[in-house]
């Protein structure tokens, strides 16, 4: 959504937003994020910002989102875009923890309406911490500096082993990825040797 807030369909090519009740996304602009809501079939856009929004914004996510549709070749008329109520935040630094809770209330029904002190706020970041622990797939087998699927100790072309576990934690490592340690040692990860 953020690409499409500067003026990109990128990663939205193959979406077909008639096929959808509902698409929402994140919009990070200038370290702040707020929330941008679609609703092809409605013909409308809801933008949500946790400091409160400005008629500009407003404006610019009905012409962004407009000309996202007409991009999809689905020529809207009356295409709209406004905001609902919600909480405010109170500090600096906690829009994306108002932003996930604004999704998540759109997408199961709830009215948005929570406390947005402090301690509010703390609560909701360890929640949004531990649904997605929760919620995620599982990582193990992953190398832990790339990020990238770990299949088995295979063999590369050399005959080299493409992987390499670490000693302490038995977390799986591309050998390129960690510096091509020797293979007859004891190999300790960088979390692992601090």
């Amino acid at each position: 959504m953020t690409a499409l807030w500067h003026g990109s369909c990128r990663g939205l090519k193959k979406v077909d937003p008639m096929a959808y009740d509902v698409l929402l996304g994140p919009v990070c602009d200038n370290r702040h994020w707020t929330l941008v809501v679609l609703y092809p079939k409605e013909r409308r856009a809801v933008y949500i910002d946790p400091l409160g929004e400005t008629p500009d914004h407003i404006i610019k996510c009905r012409d962004v989102t407009r000309a996202f549709m007409r991009q999809k070749n689905l020529h809207i008329s009356r295409w709209t875009c406004d905001t609902i109520n919600h909480p405010r935040q109170q500090d600096a630094t906690s829009c994306g923890v108002f932003v996930c809770k604004f999704a998540e209330c759109l997408l199961t029904g709830e009215v948005l309406d929570f406390k947005t002190d402090e301690a509010a706020v703390t609560q909701l970041r360890w929640e949004i911490a531990c649904q997605l622990v929760t919620e995620s797939e599982n990582l193990s087998e992953l190398c832990r500096a790339c990020g990238n699927a770990y299949q088995s100790p295979a063999r590369n072309k050399d005959g080299r082993d493409d992987w390499i576990q670490c000693t302490a934690c038995s977390l799986w490592f591309h050998l390129i990825c960690v510096g091509r340690p020797p293979l007859d040692r004891n190999y300790y990860c960088p979390a692992c040797t601090l």
